[in-house]
């Protein structure tokens, strides 16, 4: 087992690699919104209930490509708060029940 040294601000650990003990402790309550988090919430926010809604549009508002306007759109889907109608070119996206 590894021994660690503490210091004032911080410890030493068996590798010899100097951590501030302040900087590797979490906080769960104080997370600031996230750049994808904003961009999430200008779609729910453009969004317009019983529309659909194709990746081109989101790119559009976003100013982004497809691949990274996906990786936004990816979470919304997993929680419920878009529906995916359609597949692969036909694909559109509409409000989920839960948003209505």
């Amino acid at each position: 087992m590894a021994m660690l040294r503490y210091g004032q601000y911080g410890q030493v650990g068996a590798d010899g690699v100097w951590r501030n003990k302040e900087k590797d402790i979490k906080k769960t309550g104080d997370k600031k919104p996230t750049k994808s988090d904003k961009q999430q919430m200008m779609i729910l926010k453009y969004m317009e209930t019983d529309k659909e809604y194709r990746l081109q549009d989101f790119c559009k508002l976003l100013e982004l490509k497809e691949s990274r306007t996906k990786e936004i759109l990816k979470p919304l889907i997993l929680d419920g708060k878009l529906l995916v109608i359609g597949k692969n070119k036909d694909r559109r996206y509409k409000l989920g029940e839960n948003l209505k």
